[in-house]
C-alpha cells in the first residue's frame, strides 16, 4: 500500500500541472479582462460568474498583500471557476460596482460543493464606519457554528458602498476539486432560496433513502440480487447527494467536519463499488457479457481498495483515479443496455433510459470535477435531477423485469400444474391398485397372525397342562428315588449311583416345570405378587443347600442381610435357583453366592468361573428363549434369565451383569431400599458377612 501511495504521489504533481495549464488555456479563450459586476437597486440575486479573475499559488503561501500586489497577474475567468484537483491554492478576484441605491448589506454565496477551505476577504464596515477587507472563513472543513452565516451553504456577509468599484478576494484550498460560482443575494430572497434548497434536498435524499430501504427489504425477501444491490447503491447515492449539497454537514453538525468529509469520501467510493455490482447483477447475471462482468468486478475491487485509502484520509491520492474508474464504468453501461434492447429483453428500454442518463451525467460530472470541462452553474442541480430520473427509471426497470419473470413463472407453474395433475391421475391409479394389493396382503397377514395366536395359546395351555400334570408324578418319582437311594446305599454302589441319577434328573424336570409355571404366572395380566416378610439370607441359604445336595457341587454363600424384604417367596426362590443353576451348569468350579446390604438396597450376587459371556450377547441373553451360540452343548430352555429379570422387575429391583471372557460371570439382583418390598433398612456398616460353605 505504501508503494501505491508513493506512485500516486509522483503522478499527482504532473496531473495538477496539466489541469492548471488546461484551465489557464480555457480562461485565455474568454474575455481579456474581468469587468466589474454591476449591482442595481432592483436586483435581488445576481450571478457573478464571468466577472472573476484567477491566480494560481503553487505553494499556497501567498498572503493577501502579496496577492493584491500581483493583481496584474490575475487571468480572467469566462464563467464559473473550475480549478479541478490542485495541490496549491487558487485566488479569485471579483470586482463589484454597486449603482445608486444598490449599496449596503449583501450576501455573497459561493457554490463550491467540493472545496474544503474558503477564505473570503470582502468589504465590511469597521467600527470606525470605513469599509475594510475583512477575513471570513467557510468551506466544507469549517464547522457551521464558526461560519459567518450558519448554513449548509457557503455564504458570507458583505457591506458594499454604492458608486465605487470594490474588490472581493477568495482563496480556495482542499483535497477535492476547487470550484466556485459566486452569487450576490439580498437577505430576504436568499432566505427563500435557502428554504427551497433545504426542502428540495430533503425530498430527494428522503425519497432516495426510503426507496433504498424498500428495495433492500424487497430484494432480500424475494431473493432478487438486482433489487438488493439497487437498494445498497441508492442508500450510498443518497448520502453522496446530501454530502455534495452540504446537507450532511448540517445534519451531523455536532461531529467534526473533517470526520464527516472522510465519511463522505468513503461513501463516494462505496457508491461506485455498488454501482458496478448493480450493473453486473442486471446485465451479466445470465452468463452473458463475461468480459464486461470481469471488468465490472475488477472496477468494484478497485473501488474497495480506494475505499481503504479514503478511510485512511488519503482521498487526495486516489481521487483522480477513482474518477477515471467511474468514467470507464459509465462508458461501458450504455453498450450493455443497447445489447439488452437488441435482444428484446423485458425492461430493456427502461434500463437504457435510466443507465444512459446515469452514464452521460456521470461522465459529464467527472470531467467537470477533473477540470476538463468548465463548471456549469446548474451542474449540481442538474445532477440531482438526473439522479432522480435514474433512480425512477432503474426502479421501474427492475420492477418490470421482476413482473416479466413472475409472468414467466406463472406460465411455468401452469404447465407444471397440468403435468402434476396428469401425474396425479396416474399416481392415483397406481395407488389404488397398490392399496388393493396391500389390503389383500394385510388380510392374509391378519389371518396368519390369528392362526399364530391360536397356536401359541394352545401351546401355552398345553405346556401349562403338562407342567401341572407332570408335577405330581415327578414329586412321587423324586420321593421314591430318594427312598431307593437310601436303601441301596449299603448294598450296591452301581445301583446307588443310578438312584442318585434318577433323583438329579427328577429334580431337573421339576425345575423345568417350575420355570414354565413361573412364566405362566408372570404372563397373566391379573398377576399380583404375593408379598410377605422374607429373610433373604435364610431363603438364599435354603436354595443353595438344596441345589448343592442335588448337584453334588460346592456352593459358597457369604454375607447376610439383617433386614426383611416383602416379596413373593416362591418367585424369589425361583430367581435364586435359576441363577445358581446357570452357574452350576456353565462352570465346573465352585459357585459363590454373596448377600450384601448396599446403599441402594439388598443385593444377591451369584458368581461363577465359567467361560464368560461375549459383549455382543449381554443384552440378548435376557430375552425369552434366547440361547447363546457357544453353549448349544448344554441343556436348557432359554427362559431362565428372562424369568429372573421379570421377577426382579416385579419387585422394583434391577438385574446387573458383570462378565469377563475366560474368567466367569456375576449376576447381581438389587432390591432398592425405597421400593415397597423392603420393610427394614439396617445400618450397612453394622452388618457383618456370614460365610458359609455348602457341600453336596
Amino acid at each position: 500500500m505504501a508503494r501505491r501511495v508513493e506512485v500516486c504521489a509522483r503522478l499527482r504533481p504532473s496531473l495538477a500541472v496539466f489541469v492548471s495549464a488546461l484551465f489557464v488555456s480555457l480562461m485565455a479563450i474568454g474575455q481579456l479582462a474581468a469587468d466589474p459586476l454591476p449591482l442595481h437597486d432592483r436586483d435581488q440575486v445576481v450571478a457573478a460568474s464571468g466577472h472573476m479573475a484567477a491566480l494560481f499559488d503553487p505553494t499556497g503561501t501567498m498572503s493577501l498583500p502579496a496577492v493584491i500586489a500581483a493583481v496584474d497577474q490575475f487571468q480572467p475567468v469566462a464563467g464559473p471557476f473550475n480549478g479541478g484537483y490542485s495541490q496549491g491554492a487558487w485566488w479569485l478576484r471579483l470586482a463589484v460596482r454597486p449603482e445608486a441605491g444598490a449599496g449596503g448589506a449583501w450576501l455573497l454565496q459561493l457554490v463550491s460543493p467540493y472545496t474544503d477551505s474558503i477564505e473570503i476577504y470582502a468589504p465590511r464596515l469597521s467600527k470606525t464606519g470605513r469599509d475594510e477587507l475583512a477575513l471570513q472563513k467557510t468551506g466544507a472543513l469549517v464547522p457551521i457554528p464558526q461560519r459567518d452565516f450558519a448554513s449548509h451553504l457557503f455564504v458570507v456577509r458583505t457591506d458594499l458602498e454604492e458608486g465605487r468599484d470594490q474588490a472581493v478576494y477568495v482563496r480556495l484550498t482542499g483535497s477535492r476539486p476547487l470550484t466556485a460560482a459566486p452569487y450576490f443575494w439580498r437577505l430576504s430572497p436568499f432566505m427563500g432560496h435557502l428554504t427551497f434548497d433545504v426542502l428540495r434536498t430533503s425530498f430527494i435524499v428522503g425519497a432516495a433513502f426510503m426507496t433504498a430501504a424498500g428495495s433492500l427489504i424487497f430484494g432480500l425477501w424475494l431473493r432478487v440480487r438486482g433489487f438488493v444491490w439497487y437498494g445498497i447503491y441508492l442508500g450510498f447515492a443518497a448520502w453522496v447527494i446530501a454530502g455534495n449539497s452540504g446537507f450532511m454537514t448540517l445534519l451531523l453538525s455536532p461531529l467534526e467536519p473533517a470526520f464527516i468529509l472522510r465519511m463522505q469520501t468513503v461513501v463516494g467510493c462505496l457508491t461506485i463499488l455498488t454501482a458496478a455490482m448493480l450493473v453486473r447483477s442486471i446485465f451479466c447475471a445470465d452468463g452473458r457479457a463475461r468480459v464486461a462482468a470481469w471488468f465490472l468486478q475488477a472496477s468494484a475491487l478497485l473501488s474497495s481498495v480506494f475505499t481503504i485509502y479514503a478511510a485512511a484520509g488519503l482521498y487526495r491520492v486516489i481521487a483522480p483515479f477513482q474518477s477515471v474508474n467511474l468514467i470507464a464504468v459509465c462508458v461501458l453501461i450504455p453498450i450493455l443496455a443497447i445489447a439488452k434492447v437488441r435482444r428484446g429483453e423485458p425492461a430493456a428500454w427502461w434500463y437504457l433510459v435510466g443507465f444512459g442518463a446515469y452514464s452521460l451525467s456521470g461522465i459529464w460530472f467527472m470531467l467537470m470535477v477533473l477540470g476538463v470541462l468548465p463548471l456549469s452553474t446548474g451542474g449540481e442541480r442538474g445532477y440531482q435531477v438526473v439522479s432522480t430520473l435514474t433512480m425512477v427509471a432503474i426502479f421501474v426497470g427492475l420492477a418490470t423485469s421482476l413482473r416479466a419473470g413472475l409472468r414467466e413463472r406463472r406460465n411455468l407453474q401452469a404447465q407444471l400444474l397440468e403435468a402434476s395433475q396428469h401425474n396425479e391421475q396416474v399416481l392415483t391409479q397406481a395407488v389404488t391398485e397398490r392399496t388393493r394389493e396391500l389390503q389383500t396382503e394385510v388380510e392374509a397377514r391378519r389371518a396368519a397372525e390369528a392362526a399364530l395366536r391360536v397356536a401359541m395359546s394352545e401351546q401355552r395351555h398345553f405346556l401349562t397342562m403338562v407342567s401341572h400334570e407332570f408335577r405330581t408324578p415327578l414329586g412321587a418319582i423324586r420321593a421314591a428315588a430318594a427312598v431307593v437311594q437310601r436303601r441301596l446305599a449299603p448294598l450296591d454302589e452301581a445301583a446307588r449311583r443310578e438312584a442318585e441319577r434318577i433323583v438329579r434328573t427328577a429334580a431337573r424336570l421339576a425345575y423345568l416345570v417350575d420355570a414354565f409355571l413361573a412364566e405362566e404366572v408372570l404372563d397373566k395380566s391379573t398377576f399380583r405378587p404375593r408379598r410377605e416378610a422374607v429373610d433373604v439370607t435364610e431363603l438364599v441359604g435354603d436354595v443353595c443347600r438344596e441345589m448343592a445336595q442335588q448337584s453334588g457341587r460346592d456352593i459358597a454363600v457369604t454375607g447376610s442381610a439383617t433386614g426383611l424384604m416383602k416379596a413373593d417367596p416362591g418367585l424369589l426362590r425361583t430367581a435364586v435357583g435359576n441363577l445358581v443353576g446357570n452357574a452350576l451348569k456353565y462352570s465346573e468350579r465352585p459357585v459363590a453366592v454373596e448377600i450384601a446390604e448396599r446403599a441402594e438396597g439388598i443385593a444377591v450376587a451369584v458368581r461363577d468361573e465359567g467361560p464368560g459371556i461375549p459383549e455382543a450377547e449381554r443384552t440378548a441373553i435376557f430375552e425369552r428363549f434366547y440361547r447363546s451360540g457357544h453353549d448349544r452343548t448344554q441343556g436348557g430352555t432359554g427362559i431362565g434369565l428372562s424369568i429372573v429379570k421379570r421377577i426382579v422387575s416385579v419387585h422394583g429391583g434391577a438385574l446387573q451383569l458383570d462378565s469377563e471372557i475366560g474368567r466367569g460371570s456375576t449376576f447381581t439382583m438389587v432390591f432398592p431400599w425405597s421400593a415397597p418390598g423392603v420393610v427394614a433398612a439396617p445400618d450397612v456398616a453394622a452388618s457383618a458377612a456370614r460365610p458359609a460353605a455348602l457341600a453336596g
